[in-house]
Formats: structure tokens, sequence, C-alpha cells
């Protein structure tokens, strides 16, 4: 069952490669690769993300000639304490060994940790209530639209033209945001576990038809499939309709901005972050941009915005559907 970009990367390899070791993707594998092209007898590992697993690969070697004569791995599960994220908590498992921390590594997140504290701590707002990630049938998130809502309110003034749609990768979104008391209120290190990766806005200029084709993206290309499709989370105003039953290429329909159509031969002003405008997540129609002007961090743009819709009272999440899955 192995697919994904990793598969023209590996044929190209020689046979002489013994061990790839890989990420990226995110997920934890350790594949026999001789066994989806015999030509290739690579081991292939990945040890999936956040530190959790270290895969441990063991090789034996015939010292007179210098090749491998064996090779396996094995996936540890790299299990230091109990943690907390947002409101589950995580209890050590018993069935699992517990490593201990190393006193080096431990004194320095320590300094950082110190050093950091008043800054993840400061109120940044208050919201109604959490602001989360799980995804409707139609791929949206309330706390995807949120994001795409600030970057829209952060350059949306641009004296060259401000953004009038604003686009924001799923997985780009890191944690969830739930206020940790009655009160509503969110610290700035909170919404810096929203937008971890500091990456800059742009606005560009994309014609309806280009629009039409990088939403199609989300079905079609790369590892973007209709099984595993890939939701772009959009700002206020922008709304369309997706039929997964349609042939590829005509999914998108009823693109709309503040319910006026799309049109196909117009120019629309869009905001995405950095990542995206390289063809981050297999959007190359974003490379297409033009008319490139710059913005502020994304982050910076989230805790503004933040800020400022809950001066006067908690920010109302943005609840209702933009997308619909017909």
């Amino acid at each position: 069952g192995l697919t994904g970009d990793i598969l023209p990367i590996l044929d190209k390899l020689s046979a002489e490669v013994d061990v790839v070791i890989s990420g990226h993707t995110h997920q934890a594998y350790l594949c026999d690769y001789q066994r989806v092209n015999p030509a290739k007898p690579f081991l292939l590992t990945s040890a999936g993300r956040y530190g959790m697993l270290l895969t441990e690969v063991q090789l034996k070697v015939n010292t007179a000639s210098r090749k491998v004569t064996s090779k396996s791995a094995r996936q540890i599960i790299v299990q230091g304490e109990a943690i907390a994220t947002g409101s589950t908590k995580l209890p050590l498992q018993t069935e699992f060994p517990v490593f201990a921390s190393d006193s080096a590594v431990s004194q320095l997140v320590s300094t950082y940790r110190t050093a950091v504290a008043p800054l993840a701590a400061k109120v940044s707002g208050v919201l109604e209530g959490g602001a989360l990630r799980i995804a409707n049938s139609a791929g949206e998130s309330v706390l995807g639209r949120m994001v795409a809502d600030s970057m829209l309110h952060a350059t949306s003034d641009i004296a060259s033209g401000g953004a009038q749609i604003a686009f924001m990768n799923s997985g780009g979104v890191r944690a969830d945001l739930v206020p940790e008391s009655s009160s509503g209120e969110v610290t700035y290190g909170q919404l810096y576990s929203v937008l971890p990766f500091g990456n800059n806005l742009v606005v560009m200029s994309y014609t309806g038809e280009q629009l039409q084709r990088l939403l199609e993206q989300q079905f079609n290309s790369g590892t973007n499939t209709v099984t595993q499709p890939r939701i772009l989370q959009v700002s206020n105003g922008f709304s369309y309709e997706f039929d997964l039953n349609q042939p590829a290429g005509q999914r998108i329909a009823n693109m709309r901005l503040n319910d006026a159509p799309i049109q196909a031969s117009s120019t629309y002003r869009v905001a995405i972050q950095s990542y995206l405008s390289t063809g981050g997540d297999n959007f190359s129609t974003f490379t297409e941009g033009r008319d490139v002007t710059g913005g502020m961090i994304d982050l910076d743009a989230f805790v503004a915005y933040v800020r400022e819709r809950s001066a006067q009272q908690p920010m109302a999440l943005p609840t209702t559907p933009r997308i619909v899955r017909r």
C-alpha cells in the first residue's frame, strides 16, 4: 500500500543503497521496498512526528567485502513524562518503557521556558468559547476560518491593492485554541501554538479561472485526492460548493465573493502564507500569482486580529460554513 512522492525518489536511487531514512510525511513506517520494486532492495523507514518514535536501525556488515549482509529496524516509543494538550491529559502508559530526561537538554529547555514565560502568559484576547480544528463534512473548521479571517483583515488595506480573499492550509493550524478558564482569555503562548511557523503573508492576483483550478487541486494534486482531500480554509465573504462525484476539473461550483459570482476572466487579490505561495501542499497553481505584495508574519496578524475583535467584548467565533459539500 505504499504511495506518494517517495516512490519516484526511491526508483531513481542506486540499488547500492541499503537504507533510506525518510521524513516530512509525518507518518511512521518500516518498509521492505524490495517487495514493491525487486530491483531496489531498500529498507525504508520513517519515525513519524513530534519525536514520539525513535527508529533503531541494525545493520550487519561484512568487513572484508564492505557490504551490508542484513538489515532490520524497529520503532521505539519515546515516552518520558505525562503531558497535557489542551483539555486532554495523556498519562504515562505502563506497557511501554519510560525514558529519563537528559539533564543538559532539560537545563537548556528550562532556561528558555523561563525567559519566554512572561510573553507566553500575556493575555492576547477573550473568546466566546473554544475554537477547534475539528473539520465538518466539507473540511472546514472554526479555527481555520478564524485564521483565514485574520489573514484577510491584515492584508485588505494594502495600498497597492488589498486582499479580497484569504486561503489558509489546514495543516498549518497546529493546535486548538481553548480558553483555560471561564473568563475566555487566551494567551500569546496559545496563539503561538496555533501558528508556530512564522510564515509571511503574501498577496497576489489570480483570475477566477485560476481560483477554480487551485480549488480543484484540493482533490487531484499529488497526495491530495478524493479519498484524502486537503481542504483550504477560506475567509469570510468567499464561498463555493464541491461535489466529489463529479469528474476531475468539474468538482468546484458556485464560487462567490460577497454573494457575487466569481468571474473566470476577472482578477482577484488573494492573501496566502509564503508556504502556499511557493506551491506548498501540492497547490502548484498558487505559483502563478502576479503583482506580489508582502505582509506581516501570520502570527502577528492573528494576535492583532484577536486583540482587536475582543477589545470591547468576547470575540464571536466564525461558526457559519463557507464551503458546501453536495
